[in-house]
């Protein structure tokens, strides 16, 4: 005897996708977007915000400058470019071949001079200001005339007159220590004005952070590539604080430049250090919350599994699916035996 059988499963609907699903895995991608482009502006916001401190304030730069002729090995260079433009710019060939003649050694002199003005404040004055009218010129206002240096030559012209006043006569008349050439130097007036715009977009673009928080299912996700980024801008920020001075002193060969350089850097350590602390506190606060969302789901797929309508422990009370009469929808034989066949 031959026995057919029937199976349910062939009258079963076909599956249909879930709109619910659907409507979460568009809410995750926006968010996703909504994440790249905040974090994104974050990193263009931290740029353009150091580099308007060290450039929108030439207290800035003079504060460096002085810290680096504080330094002895700045001081000691300083010494050696006075020297080295005294010698230069300063003295009069005449009269120093006549005083070597009578025994001089201007040589010995002139280093005295240039550590007599290295340590004077009317010439340490006449340098900030310099610093200041250098600012000015590349980020403010460009001119194309000389700079103007008569108070530096005037404060190292009055060293020399009150430390050896016997031999002020080997300065030349009208002579400068240095000339600088106003249309050399190079022009940043353009991006430094365009700068606190792009630092207002930039910072107008974080408000997609909160944006993405708010559309993201999984909120943690978003918290999760927060803190991953302050966790690397603190390193990046660290590494940047330590690297700069050298990469400076290099590209200038200047102990000088390495050292203000440095002051300024080293100010970055700090805020570095707390976004780095704050990256790892909210990348721990997303992964416990990640973890917790992960036991809520496993906790309501068993209870609904075993079929438990006792509520568990934080859980919401399951409801019972409705039961599905196939015998009276005609689906099947219930005098026949089911396959899955």
């Amino acid at each position: 005897m031959v026995q057919t059988y029937q199976s349910v499963y062939l009258s079963l609907p076909r599956h249909r996708p879930d709109p619910a699903a659907e409507r979460r895995r568009r809410r995750r991608s926006t968010a996703g977007v909504l994440t790249a482009i905040g974090l994104v502006a974050a990193t263009v916001t931290a740029v353009l915000g150091l580099a308007r401190w060290v450039t929108g304030d030439p207290t800035v730069a003079v504060t460096a400058v002085d810290t680096a002729l504080d330094d002895p090995i700045g001081r000691a260079e300083l010494v050696r470019e006075l020297d080295r433009l005294v010698h230069e710019n300063l003295l009069d060939p005449v009269a120093v071949e006549t005083a070597e003649s009578f025994g001089v050694d201007v040589d010995t002199a002139v280093t005295s001079w240039a550590e007599a003005a290295a340590e004077d404040p009317a010439v340490r004055a006449a340098l900030d200001d310099l610093v200041v009218e250098l600012h000015q010129r590349i980020l403010v206002a460009p001119d194309p005339r000389p700079v103007d240096v008569a108070d530096l030559s005037a404060a190292v012209d009055g060293v020399i007159e009150r430390t050896t006043p016997e031999l002020a006569g080997l300065l030349a008349d009208d002579a400068h220590l240095l000339a600088v050439d106003g249309a050399s130097l190079p022009d940043l007036t353009a991006p430094a004005a365009r700068l606190p715009e792009a630092l207002t977009l930039s910072a107008a673009l974080l408000l997609t952070l909160p944006l993405a928080v708010l559309v993201h299912p999984e909120r943690h996700r978003v918290f999760t590539w927060v803190g991953r980024w302050l966790l690397g801008t603190g390193i990046a920020g660290a590494v940047l604080a330590v690297a700069a001075p050298y990469l400076a002193g290099a590209a200038t060969g200047w102990s000088i430049v390495e050292i203000a350089v440095r002051s300024v850097s080293l100010d970055l350590v700090v805020p570095a250090g707390l976004a780095g602390i704050v990256g790892a506190g909210v990348m721990t606060a997303a992964a416990t919350a990640a973890r917790a969302a992960a036991t809520r789901t496993a906790q309501q797929g068993a209870a609904a599994a075993l079929g438990a309508f006792e509520p568990l422990p934080g859980l919401p009370t399951p409801h019972r699916p409705p039961t599905v009469d196939l015998t009276g929808r005609g689906l099947v034989d219930a005098g026949r035996p089911l396959t899955n066949l």
